[in-house]
């Protein structure tokens, strides 16, 4: 056997070196155009929010403006503004239960209950079921805001969860509401948001 077939050529180390770095370069840039997701825009208007079927959900930025003319036609489109970059969580977490408190003296107003509904919302809440002792004059406060869309649910009263059309995101009820009603009220506002896909991947 000639000496040629004992040492078989190997390839030159810097070929080698060269090829592995393309094809890793390679490999980058296609797992970037991949995962990179499209830009939210940064300012909300109109024409963007009427883009979208009535009912339906507007996805933006976490500190994305809305401007008025967009906020009235969320409110009167009855959209549902999601704002992304909100901590994840399960759907058990994702709907909160506000309460007013139920002495004689009003340690809760109307306008920090609203406060709070509507901050609760923009860190990444997708509903909210609030017992006070004023529902219908609280659910016109909260409707003021267009990531509200608040309807009043009593005890034999649930006419607001049959509507086809219609998808409240806060559930406001009386004081001395059975805890039972509460909780299912609560188990109706995460199926909603799961039904609709307001709820990112558990």
């Amino acid at each position: 056997m000639s000496p040629a077939s004992d040492n078989p050529v190997r390839p030159d180390d810097d070929l080698i070196d060269r090829i592995v770095r393309e094809v890793l370069l390679r490999l980058a840039d296609t797992s970037t155009v991949a995962t990179t997701p499209p830009a939210l825009p940064s300012v909300i208007t109109a024409d963007d929010v009427e883009a979208v079927p009535s009912g339906g959900a507007l996805t933006v930025s976490e500190k994305a403006v809305v401007t008025p003319a967009a906020r009235d036609i969320l409110r009167a489109r009855k959209v549902q503004l999601v704002r992304t970059g909100a901590p994840a969580a399960n759907s058990a977490s994702r709907v909160v239960v506000l309460h007013q408190d139920g002495s004689g003296r009003e340690i809760e107003p109307d306008d920090e209950l609203v406060r709070r509904t509507v901050a609760s919302l923009q860190d990444g809440a997708v509903g909210a079921v609030v017992v006070v002792r004023h529902p219908h004059r609280l659910v016109v406060k909260l409707n003021r805001h267009a990531l509200v869309v608040a309807a009043v649910v009593l005890a034999g009263h649930e006419e607001a969860l049959r509507e086809d059309d219609f998808f409240p995101n806060v559930l406001v009820t009386s004081l001395g509401t059975p805890q039972a009603l509460v909780r299912r009220w609560y188990g109706y506002l995460a199926e909603s948001a799961s039904r609709r896909g307001m709820y990112g991947s558990p």
